[in-house]
């Protein structure tokens, strides 16, 4: 079964693509890497699988009950409105 599906997947900032035609499925119980240079949209990618924004083109579509967190790797967006402090 399959927890998360991702169909032709575009991702467009004026003229430049980031992205285009991405499609994949996680099965429930998969593990997946996402790798690459800086720059060819792994964290947008990630942004748009977590919901947080919306493609040019094509759709995400998880199965009932799945929930997807997105942290942050910019420490000042981590740690926004808190006092830097390590216990």
């Amino acid at each position: 079964m399959s927890i998360l599906i991702v169909d032709q997947l575009t991702q467009r900032f004026g003229h430049h693509t980031i992205f285009s035609g991405i499609t994949a499925k996680i099965e429930h119980g998969g593990k997946i890497g996402l790798v690459g240079p800086n720059g060819v949209g792994k964290t947008t990618l990630l942004r748009i699988l977590a919901g947080l924004d919306q493609p040019s083109v094509g759709g995400v579509y998880r199965s009932s009950g799945i929930r997807l967190g997105y942290l942050h790797q910019e420490a000042v967006d981590a740690f926004a409105n808190r006092d830097h402090t390590v216990y």
